[in-house]
């Protein structure tokens, strides 16, 4: 079989919240977005070429190098290719669709994967890749479009290594869930993590093991990819991890787990309620949405009504329309919110992340892998009082 060699992967997703003037649009208006880029989008276009390294079939060093071409910018989102090498020397092409926030947070997705990350201020524009199932794959790429040569990381994740474990709660396609979790890092390469991972629910036994690896970026921020679903987080400190556990599907979930080393766990013990959020997203969110489907520029409207909260985890729903006023049918949204304020959600089709703006309005990327193009849209939703 042949294995894929992605030039995608890794990053740091930036903590700022600021309204940008474009994000003011009318709720009640005529469905028909904006479609000049944002400045933020702007920055991404060109071509990005250098370096990747990463974890095929959850267990596979590889590297490489290889080009990211942006080429078309409209709102907040952006259409590309990627170029990769195969191992038998074949060059593939692939589209990229990403989503750039105005806090700079970067969410896109290829035929196969989800990407996160970020262009830093030094112009390395950073991207992890995650895929799931058979051919889980982490990798992390570092490109520039300058022509410049890129710093030497710094970042060394070796010091994780080990066994980790603590408790999760959450939801799964809406219903409260809530259990014991553990990882065990087993090896490292550089910014690269690679092990294994399972639960336990209740009296019930510990879980089958599953393959876990991903990326450790500057900041403390982790992405791993496991057979079922992707983790976002970061490092609380040197001896707690705080992960979002999102699987993507019909039995969706989204669940916040705070992990402790081995020597510090206290089992059972998620976060307090001084430590979360204070975020709470209980009501009716709707506002306009912008998508690219198939190379054509869609508006819409977006409406999710979260219902249920439990620790720092929402239930609740979600449906949409592409602006005929005709909605496509409801499906389950499991939501967390993390200690940093980065909200992460999961439908039956795919991955939001997004934050609360200083007026009060979630903006929020999203993204489902998919052939024969990815699909990627951006929204901009108030409460109803």
């Amino acid at each position: 079989m042949t294995t894929r060699r992605s030039v995608l992967a890794a990053s740091a997703l930036i903590a700022a919240t600021r309204v940008h003037p474009r994000l003011a649009i009318a709720q009640d208006a005529t469905p028909g977005p904006d479609t000049s880029p944002a400045p933020e989008a702007s920055a991404l276009l060109g071509a990005w070429t250098g370096t990747q390294t990463g974890w095929n079939m959850g267990t596979i060093p590889y590297s490489g190098a290889g080009t990211i071409t942006f080429t078309t910018a409209h709102g907040h989102i952006v259409q590309g290719a990627k170029q990769y090498t195969d191992e038998d020397g074949v060059v593939h092409e692939e589209p990229v669709e990403v989503v750039i926030l105005s806090d700079g947070t970067i969410l896109g997705a290829e035929h196969d994967s989800i990407l996160f990350g970020a262009l830093h201020e030094d112009g390395t524009l950073l991207l992890a890749k995650l895929e799931t199932g058979l051919d889980q794959d982490a990798a992390l790429a570092r490109l520039r479009k300058d022509g410049q040569p890129l710093p030497p990381s710094e970042v060394d994740a070796a010091s994780l290594k080990g066994r980790w474990i603590g408790a999760y709660d959450g939801f799964h396609h809406g219903e409260v869930t809530s259990g014991l979790c553990q990882i065990n890092i087993a090896e490292t390469d550089g910014q690269l993590v690679q092990g294994t991972g399972n639960y336990k629910m209740g009296d019930a036994d510990w879980s089958v093991a599953q393959l876990y690896c991903g990326v450790l970026g500057g900041a403390g921020e982790l992405m791993l990819s496991t057979t079922g679903g992707y983790m976002i987080g970061h490092l609380a400190d040197d001896d707690t991890m705080d992960l979002t556990y999102l699987v993507v599907g019909m039995a969706n979930v989204a669940v916040s787990m705070r992990l402790h080393r081995h020597e510090t766990a206290l089992l059972g013990t998620p976060m307090s309620e001084a430590e979360m959020p204070g975020i709470d997203l209980i009501g009716l969110w709707s506002g306009p949405r912008m998508e690219h489907d198939l190379g054509d520029v869609v508006g819409g409207i977006e409406e999710l009504t979260i219902t249920s909260r439990e620790g720092a985890a929402f239930g609740g729903t979600k449906r949409w329309h592409d602006g005929d006023g005709q909605w496509f049918p409801t499906e389950a949204l499991n939501v967390v919110v993390q200690p940093d304020g980065l909200i992460a959600m999961t439908d039956e089709d795919g991955v939001m992340l997004g934050r609360m703006l200083d007026d009060g309005s979630l903006e929020l990327a999203y993204v489902s892998p998919g052939i024969p193009e990815p699909k990627a849209n951006y929204n901009l939703l108030t409460r109803s009082m």
